[in-house]
């Protein structure tokens, strides 16, 4: 293991190198210049540089403000191969497309959506591209298309356009710096290795205050605490659109409907909230659940110190655990109004079970484990296969082969014993045997709108490719595709089934490519993926989510109070501009941690082996069945924080040659 753990030193410090040198990388895609009239006259009320020119660019960007506007995009187009390009605009209404300095495509007027097509001989460089786009009202569509030669057209890839003019051999030095970085990188590593074996090493000994409990619990306590006071009186509490789904359930319950639910959710989390809610729905109820989901915050962090501190040093669980405390994403979700705060708050104390049961397994402590499970499937529906991970672990211990699988088999058997009443329920009043709908409009959403499968891979299923076809000129193809399921008769039940067949069908005619971009998928959704977002007011910048901006019902204004009742409002916009944890990096380092944590003894390389499963099953299983999001990773995050932690200190063990336990 010694040997693995210098190898993955070296591989960690290349990846490191490589990421570094790409921040000289070139940024991709048109700079676009907005216009509120037809004729792009005056300034630009909007200047930004878009990745992708395309129909979900114009409804997710600035665009989608404004009934009729005009846009320029301008820069620079990359081409690999000399040869007769054939480009093409298909655009509701008018564009033109100009090429070298030569307009290639005249698609202009008013129309629906209308492909045009041009032909130009390019050689291999970089060369000004300039797109024009006019939009009278109504429905818009744009897709900017080329081939060479007579190959099929396709989308012109971000990777090919340029907001600015450069040369080919600067673009081609720029792409081949980060590998240059990262051997130079492995190089200074392997000589900084040589040289710092020879110098005397002494730990600092004003940190072994910190090798206490006490004082490390009181530390972590004191700085959760100061932060999320400082939260508190800076941020208001934060409405999604889901949030109004659990309210509406709330409803329900209040009016006697006890095990009223939505069919995509389970009913922990409205119960949390009905606790409060069921003696007002005003405010200032709204900062009463917002504190309350802020206590949770501080139970998080603790309960992830007393899990970690057994499978780590006492300093790495403080510092993950620290990190988890002032996570600029947790202490967003802990002021939105959503499951996070309850479901990480509950996973951490799981975990406290799972890992005592792991250390010492008694019957007691398996259905402990069970009932930890049952209880975070109904808060999320998510955690439904988690109890695999203790499952496998269970059969995994050096312990008689007999009780591994008593423990193994009881927990299995009676945590779906447990679930088949909420089951049975969801049979009685929506038709299917389940914990949850879901599973079909994820995955549908993964092949229509990220994958972008064409209609006719859903041919085994008719209606869906009818659907389909007709759902490609839409914002949504999925709620369109839903609702039109819906209107022809199809219950909830019938719709995700029909879905996730579907899917599955179109996923077995590409399985690698799609299996590929999971995985792709996968390392999108361990880095950070911007929910949190600062807006501006008329009392100034504020926390908010950019996907709920003028959303609001009682007691959920979802919008600022006055600067005089929010005095640390500046410090939270300032903290979450400028504190966010670059999480890929994170995600490199307790890659690393990972592996060297299998060095360590049976004993304990059980639990970090636990560790590691739970972070896997919580961000592999969004990343292939949903679309991603920050809140998808957070319950892990103070996990990543531990193996990166244990992985950086490995990599300067590495780097020393120590075998120094601090």
């Amino acid at each position: 293991m010694t040997r693995v753990v210098q190898i993955a030193a070296c591989v960690l410090v290349g990846i490191g190198g490589y990421l570094t040198g790409q921040i000289a990388l070139p940024e991709h895609g048109l700079r676009g210049h907005y216009f509120t009239n037809l004729t792009r006259n005056g300034d630009p009320v909007v200047v930004a540089v878009d990745l992708l020119i395309s129909t979900e660019g114009l409804a997710n960007g600035t665009a989608k403000a404004w009934a009729a506007y005009s846009v320029e995009w301008t820069g620079a187009l990359v081409v690999t191969r000399r040869g007769t390009y054939t480009f093409a605009t298909i655009s509701d209404d008018g564009s033109e497309l100009d090429v070298a300095n030569t307009t290639v495509v005249h698609n202009g007027g008013q129309h629906g959506p209308q492909q045009a097509t041009g032909r130009i001989e390019l050689a291999a460089g970089v060369h000004p591209i300039r797109l024009r786009y006019e939009q009278l009202g109504g429905g818009f569509h744009l897709e900017l298309k080329y081939a060479l030669g007579d190959e099929a057209l396709s989308t012109i890839p971000a990777e090919s356009l340029l907001p600015e003019q450069t040369s080919i051999w600067v673009y081609r030095a720029r792409h081949a710096l980060p590998l240059v970085v990262a051997i130079v990188a492995v190089l200074l590593f392997i000589a900084a290795q040589r040289i710092l074996a020879t110098i005397p090493y002494q730990p600092m000994a004003a940190l072994r205050i910190f090798d206490r409990p006490t004082v490390a619990i009181a530390v972590l306590i004191a700085i959760a605490v100061l932060v999320r006071v400082v939260m508190f009186f800076g941020s208001n509490g934060i409405l999604w659109a889901d949030s109004d789904i659990f309210i509406e359930t709330v409803g329900a319950i209040r009016n006697g409907q006890w095990f009223e639910h939505d069919p995509f959710r389970t009913l922990l989390y409205p119960y949390f909230l009905w606790a409060f809610l069921i003696f007002s729905t005003e405010k200032p109820m709204d900062q009463i659940i917002v504190g309350a989901q802020h206590l949770l915050g501080l139970i998080t962090a603790i309960a992830l110190f007393a899990s970690l501190r057994k499978a780590f040093s006492l300093g790495i669980a403080l510092v993950a655990a620290l990190l988890c405390a002032v996570h600029t994403t947790q202490l967003f979700y802990e002021k939105s109004i959503l499951t996070e705060a309850l479901f990480n708050c509950l996973l951490a104390l799981s975990l406290v079970i799972v890992i005592g049961f792991l250390q010492k397994p008694t019957f007691a402590r398996g259905m402990a484990v069970t009932a930890a499970c049952f209880v975070l499937t109904m808060t999320r529906p998510v955690a439904q296969g988690f109890i695999a991970v203790p499952i496998v672990l269970a059969l995994c211990l050096s312990i008689d082969w007999r009780k591994r699988l008593v423990y193994a088999g009881s927990m299995a058997v009676i945590y779906v014993t447990a679930l088949q009443p909420w089951m049975m329920l969801n049979q009685r009043i929506y038709g299917f045997h389940g914990v949850a709908l879901g599973q079909g409009l994820g995955l549908f959403i993964r092949t229509s709108q990220v994958e972008k499968y064409e209609p006719s891979m859903y041919h085994a299923h008719p209606e869906v490719e009818e659907l389909m076809t007709f759902a490609q000129t839409t914002q949504s193809a999925a709620g369109h595709v839903v609702d039109g399921l819906r209107r022809r008769g199809f219950s909830s039940a019938a719709v995700d089934d029909l879905l996730y067949r579907a899917s599955v069908s179109a996923i077995s005619q590409r399985p690698v490519e799609f299996a590929a971009h999971s995985l792709r998928q996968w390392w999108r959704q361990l880095g950070s993926l911007d929910d949190e977002d600062i807006c501006d007011g008329e009392q100034g910048p504020y926390i908010c989510s950019n996907r709920t901006i003028g959303y609001a019902r009682e007691p959920f204004l979802n919008r600022p109070l006055t600067a005089s009742s929010q005095p640390t409002r500046s410090l939270v916009v300032w903290y979450f501009r400028h504190g966010r944890i670059p999480m890929h990096v994170v995600t490199v380092l307790a890659a690393f941690g990972a592996i060297a944590s299998m060095a360590a003894n049976p004993s304990v390389r059980v639990l970090r082996l636990c560790l590691a499963m739970t972070a896997i099953y919580f961000t592999l299983l969004p990343a292939i069945t949903q679309s991603l999001q920050d809140r998808f990773r957070l319950p892990v995050d103070g996990l990543l924080f531990a193996l990166a932690a244990f992985g950086l200190m490995s990599l300067v063990r590495a780097l020393l040659r120590r075998d120094d336990r601090r």
